[in-house]
């Protein structure tokens, strides 16, 4: 089954192309940034707004090199998310999903206000972005 591209940006990153979309997030009052390639051999999510950056790596194939399994997994961004979102930004993030080191996955903490271990918050205050 392919991807909606009706109302969606489209962006080519190499030889691959890739729809994204930003949009209100299902379950939360942030905005989340959505990026699928065509082949659904990435697909990631990136809540907006938020106080840490990082990304829902979710359905896709690989992320980082590596075969994932398909349920939802968060890794932190090394990098700030800007206000505003635009394609310069979006491939960035597309090459690091796709061609970065693999990076550690974020413990979730669900009894957390914003979900993210207190643990990720003390280092990301020591070492802001």
């Amino acid at each position: 089954m392919s991807i909606c591209k009706k109302g969606r940006r489209k962006i080519v990153c190499g030889d691959k192309h890739y729809i994204w979309y930003v949009s209100l997030g299902d379950d939360s009052p942030y905005y989340v940034l959505s990026v699928a390639s065509d082949d659904k051999r990435l697909i990631i999510s990136c809540p907006l707004g938020m106080n840490i950056p990082y990304i829902i790596v979710h359905g896709g194939k690989y992320f980082q090199g590596e075969k994932v399994d398909g349920f939802w997994h968060r890794r932190l961004i090394p990098f700030a998310v800007p206000e505003i979102i635009t394609p310069g930004f979006v491939a960035k993030l597309i090459d690091w999903a796709e061609h970065a080191e693999p990076t550690e996955e974020i413990k979730w903490d669900w009894n957390n206000g914003n979900g993210i271990s207190e643990e990720y918050i003390k280092f990301r205050t020591m070492f802001p972005l």
